[in-house]
């Protein structure tokens, strides 16, 4: 199974100069919990923007031309997921906008915080129409999206979406 998973804010902006415009401690233990043991690909401008790249405990998987020490190379995204089909996206915006554009997504996990930054690159939400959407977590600052692959594609442009009850919400 392919899955992307990012963190964006409340327009999908992704980052900022190709940096992310906020921390996000809960956030970050959440994606080590699902991406540990796991492959992880990544394109090479957020494979060096990051001190703590290589991910310890995972196969870290470079879409990139050149070869890079620590990291397993691939020219494209097609032979990273024929290679490893049981992997996780994490970035950056181009490889998640081609992912999702060539729909290669089986499911994607989208942190969602309640506020607007400043940021010039976006997750295309244009492809949303092709997956179900649920809604995991519901915190005051921040939502946690489950997009899962329609078997069928819908027709019309407004994705299904399922919401949990929020644990303080009267029944």
């Amino acid at each position: 199974m392919i899955r992307l998973i990012a963190i964006v804010e409340k327009k999908f902006g992704l980052s900022k100069n190709g940096k992310i415009p906020w921390e996000f401690e809960e956030d970050r233990a959440f994606f080590q919990k699902l991406t540990r043991n796991s492959a992880v690909i990544m394109g090479k401008n957020t494979f060096f923007s990051h001190e703590n790249f290589p991910l310890k405990d995972r196969i870290n998987c470079v879409i990139t031309k050149t070869d890079i020490p620590n990291a397993i190379c691939f020219s494209t995204l097609e032979e990273a997921v024929k290679t490893y089909p049981d992997a996780w996206i994490i970035g950056g915006a181009q490889l998640y906008n081609y992912a999702l554009q060539k729909n290669l997504i089986d499911e994607a996990i989208i942190t969602q915080v309640n506020q607007e930054h400043d940021a010039d690159t976006f997750l295309n939400t244009e492809y949303s129409k092709n997956f179900d959407r649920e809604l995991i977590i519901k915190k005051n600052n921040y939502s946690v999206w489950k997009w899962r692959k329609r078997s069928e594609p819908q027709k019309g442009n407004q994705p299904r979406e399922r919401y949990l009850k929020e644990a303080n919400s009267p029944t």
